[in-house]
């Protein structure tokens, strides 16, 4: 189902207006204002600061943003819930925002394999029946077995850097055990009463047997232990993405109760 993003739940919002990620923004050299559910990232561009604002609503503060009185810059805003334009902000188009961003999420709840596909719900008897054994493991097992998978090799080296600089203690793995070691795994980000997807990797053996989706299981069984609310799956493809997304994109769409479209967002200079 396709939710106007006016029709969000209240409580449900993006990890990157969370705490511990906006933090991790430093560790890639951003310098992070406001505070939680209004956090911006400012880096310095030769003698102009260009700042940015995901998925919040309060328009971001010039003041805050500054770090001299007389120094100038450029801030974009995508906003989460709010659909207007105030002034004197102005549509942010083409490099900078070329089209839709889509994301996924669910709600947890006990008979959460009801909501999923019938083709979800087949691949996941079929991996229980491989003898595959699910596991949380560390996060260098995760990066271990991420190494393995069939990821692009231009790829790898960036996702793990970013699980690295993520706090430890957000972070939750689950893994895949086969005959032959672990095949397969997912790597979910926790904050507050919510749970993002970050990483995820099959070996050939994996993909074969369906382990994606016992990840997935396992996931959602593991958020309600814990009293998760919402588990936020990302983006999800759209016809302007590049079609190499599309395969991962319709996977995510066995277990999503909602999609969001994202298409503003402005921008201005001070």
């Amino acid at each position: 189902m396709t939710l106007s993003r006016s029709e969000l739940p209240a409580d449900y919002y993006d990890h990157w207006q969370s705490e511990p990620y906006a933090r991790c923004m430093e560790k890639y050299g951003w310098r992070v204002v406001g505070g939680t559910q209004r956090y911006g990232f400012v880096r310095r561009m030769g003698p102009f600061l260009y700042a940015k604002y995901l998925y919040t609503d309060e328009a971001p503060r010039i003041e805050e943003v500054r770090e001299r009185t007389k120094r100038h810059g450029m801030i974009s805003w995508t906003p989460w819930r709010r659909m207007d334009m105030p002034s004197p902000w102005r549509p942010l188009s083409s490099p900078f925002f070329p089209h839709d961003w889509r994301s996924g999420f669910a709600r947890v709840r006990q008979e959460y394999q009801t909501a999923w596909s019938q083709r979800a719900r087949r691949n996941l008897r079929k991996c229980i029946s491989s003898g595959i054994q699910m596991r949380q493991g560390t996060v260098e097992e995760y990066c271990n077995s991420f190494r393995k998978g069939l990821i692009p090799h231009s790829l790898k080296g960036l996702v793990i850097q970013k699980i690295q600089r993520l706090p430890k203690e957000n972070l939750v793995s689950f893994l895949a055990q086969g005959h032959t070691g672990v095949i397969g795994g997912l790597c979910v980000f926790r904050y507050d009463h919510l749970s993002s997807h970050i990483s995820s990797s099959l070996t050939q053996e994996g993909k074969e047997s369906n382990v994606g989706t016992g990840c997935i299981d396992a996931w959602v069984r593991w958020a309600l232990d814990e009293k998760i609310k919402y588990l936020n799956f990302g983006g999800v493809w759209t016809d302007k993405d590049p079609k190499e997304w599309q395969g991962f994109s319709e996977f995510k769409r066995n277990f999503i109760d909602y999609e969001v479209a994202f298409n503003d967002a402005y921008y201005r200079f001070f």
